[in-house]
């Protein structure tokens, strides 16, 4: 294999020896999610885990080129693979609360059982939270693969693909199962990567890298925002945490002395749900939870999602227009790229930023306004956003020269986009879902312009709530 080209930081070359050795390590089926039932005997859907479910194993398969328009470019945006659990306090909750009940001897023997599986599998995801699992990075080689498998006139000898990514170990490890499956499939590429922080303003414009982004955007996406303790009370209304922790401990009270029990049994569903995205062999405590309380569950981070990301109604929410930088880079790249012959773009970023990318498009099933917290779920759908989650957009250009066209894939599948379709009668799979880059300029360089005077423009009082 030959080295990858052109490397603009030292960290990267570390990474890959981090991945040569983790590329050993085996790990179980990430995705048998159906396999696992309820504690009332249902399987377990995808649709609970939202963000954090792990990337489908099974993917469609990729159209081909229309007739007479031949593969160009590729634009691509792709989040980390599965990670550990975000914040170590997740386990620490967790874990102090069946360590006291164990040793007072008031769990349950169902509570001793938690307690016994728990600790089990602990000390291998310990220190580990927000850091890419092997399965995370199983996940980017496997669509690496398919993208030189689908795409390989754009990946061959003296192709330039330029790639850059967030300088976050997660995202750049990430980075580095991808271009490492490209490197074994494909010698000779001209890579141009860089994961510096002078990245970030476009790539995670939701964090402090961007100058536009304020403190009034980060306390909107903290404990603190005006929508969560409404929110944390409409969620409690519809879930009895005390039922729940009846189940573990003979002393509700005692337990509820020691933890809040609402945060207690949302953090353990949190627990089982990255479980299915670690290299271990447990499955999570879903079998606790009955199918009404995982639904529910489920429903939370969406909804958070939706205030802190979507198009949700508020002077003091911009969430959406903070995606104005990366859709401006999108665009910008794109016609740079295609001028200078660049093969493919690779991005390697974060979901939040892709979930107000697209309420920027104003995709449908993204940009919708709920009237009412019980209608969040109904406009708003984070099972498009897995570990993983990625957007292709696959650029074709007419065998006798002219206009370019492109389709835009979403975790491979082709998405519909606001837009006129090359062909709207089309009848065969290849010529559907394809649309004038021209099209695509014109409708999204004014809407990025007015997102940046927004972003740019507004005026905060000072933060207060």
């Amino acid at each position: 294999m030959e080295p990858i080209n052109r490397m603009n930081t030292r960290k990267i070359a570390l990474l890959a020896i981090i991945l040569a050795i983790s590329a050993c390590t085996g790990t179980p089926d990430d995705n048998n999610c159906s396999a696992v039932l309820t504690r009332d005997g249902v399987p377990v859907s995808r649709s609970y885990g939202g963000i954090h479910n792990p990337y489908p194993d099974a993917v469609p398969a990729m159209p081909s080129a229309p007739k007479g328009y031949k593969l160009c470019y590729l634009s691509h945006y792709g989040r980390h693979g599965s990670r550990y659990i975000h914040k170590e306090e997740q386990y620490n909750i967790i874990r102090d609360v069946l360590l006291a009940g164990h040793n007072g001897g008031w769990l349950t023997e169902e509570g001793e059982s938690v307690y016994e599986r728990f600790f089990k599998v602990y000390p291998e995801l310990a220190g580990r939270s927000g850091e890419l699992t092997a399965v995370g990075q199983k996940q980017h080689a496997a669509i690496a693969s398919r993208m030189v498998e689908n795409f390989p006139s754009l990946f061959r000898k003296g192709s330039k693909v330029i790639v850059r990514t967030t300088n976050l170990e997660r995202t750049m490890l990430s980075m580095n199962a991808a271009l490492n499956q490209i490197c074994q499939m494909k010698q000779g590429i001209d890579f141009e990567i860089d994961g510096s922080s002078t990245e970030m303003n476009y790539l995670n414009p939701q964090s402090s890298s961007n100058p536009l982004y304020s403190e009034s955007d980060m306390l909107w996406r903290s404990d603190r925002a005006p929508w969560a303790q409404p929110l944390k009370e409409y969620a409690m209304s519809r879930i009895d945490c005390r039922d729940f922790a009846s189940r573990l401990f003979t002393d509700v009270d005692k337990a509820a002395g020691c933890v809040d029990l609402f945060n207690l049994e949302k953090q353990i569903f949190y627990f089982s749900i990255h479980l299915m995205g670690c290299p271990v062999e447990q499955v999570g405590f879903f079998d606790l939870f009955n199918e009404s309380e995982l639904k529910e569950l489920g429903r939370i981070e969406p909804a958070e999602f939706y205030y802190m990301k979507g198009s949700y109604p508020s002077e003091l929410a911009r969430g959406d227009e903070s995606g104005e930088s990366l859709l401006t880079d999108f665009i910008e790249k794109t016609e740079a790229d295609l001028t200078e012959g660049v093969s493919a773009r690779l991005r390697f970023g974060h979901d939040g930023c892709m979930a107000s990318l697209w309420t920027l498009m104003q995709i449908p099933g993204w940009y919708e306004i709920a009237s009412e917290m019980e209608d969040v779920w109904n406009v708003w759908n984070t099972e498009e956003l897995p570990m993983a989650a990625n957007i292709q957009m696959v650029f074709y250009r007419p065998k006798k020269g002219g206009e370019a066209i492109f389709r835009y894939m979403v975790n491979e599948k082709a998405w519909a986009l606001p837009l006129p379709e090359v062909f709207p009668s089309a009848a065969s799979e290849s010529d559907r879902y394809l649309y004038r880059w021209s099209d695509f300029s014109a409708k999204y360089r004014p809407i990025a312009a007015a997102a940046h005077e927004i972003m740019a423009g507004t005026t905060f009082p000072p933060v207060s709530y």
